[in-house]
């Protein structure tokens, strides 16, 4: 009579298998993952988007500040007189700590003692400086805000300048500060008309962003209608 239990060969074969399904599965839960987080990041964008548009209703039109309303010269947050657009939105909207994508992995390393509001998202401060919303020609092409890049640039001394980024510049001077393919291949965006899409870097520059020494009309960042 056969005893009863497994023999060793069994056990390896039943091992084998759930490996087996465990390498398979394993690519479908991460990619669920990474989708989930995308999918809550573009939420938290939406809520932005949504105080945003909340403070503007409240102010004339217009957006929050940026650096104090001094753009050459960044501040220091805990000056309650000169706060940044993450900030003032907290009656409005999401605060600092609450403006986090899940899946920015460099946000930890960034905050400082100088900047413990560091925030996964970045402004178009072609809309700051008391630029009014209902200028903006075509809203639901219009960038607002996109996610952050990962590191400082050159040409911003702190990360209170990567916080936003001149669009009325050229391409190059700013095309770093956005992050590229933080969900998969592609990162999301906020529009004018709050609504929220997920492209690559590229396509929110244009075709020839990297050959035109101003911004051009494809850029979904430039308005020219907000230059002064």
């Amino acid at each position: 009579m056969r005893q009863m239990g497994f023999t060793l060969i069994e056990l390896l074969v039943v091992v084998a298998i759930i490996a087996l399904l465990v390498a398979i599965l394993l690519p479908s839960l991460a990619r669920a993952r990474s989708a989930a987080r995308a999918v809550s990041c573009q939420s938290t964008m939406r809520q932005i988007g949504f105080g945003l548009q909340g403070y503007a209703q409240n102010n004339r039109d217009v957006m929050p500040a940026l650096h104090g309303t001094n753009y050459a010269a960044p501040v220091v947050l805990a000056d309650p007189t000169k706060e940044e657009w993450y900030v003032i939105l907290g009656p409005y909207s999401l605060t600092p700590k609450e403006m986090v994508c899940s899946s920015d992995n460099e946000l930890s390393k960034l905050q400082t003692t100088v900047n413990g509001n560091m925030v996964s998202y970045i402004f178009n401060d072609l809309f700051a400086f008391n630029k009014t919303l209902s200028r903006v020609e075509m809203a639901s092409n219009k960038i607002l805000v996109s996610e952050r890049g990962d590191a400082a640039v050159a040409s911003a001394p702190t990360f209170f300048l990567d916080l936003s980024y001149p669009a009325w510049q050229a391409v190059s001077n700013w095309e770093p500060m956005i992050k590229d393919g933080r969900h998969t291949e592609k990162s999301n965006f906020l529009f004018v008309d709050n609504h929220v899409e997920a492209m690559t870097r590229a396509k929110s520059l244009g075709p020839d962003a990297g050959s035109a020494a101003v911004p051009t009309a494809p850029n979904h960042h430039y308005l020219p209608e907000l230059v002064q």
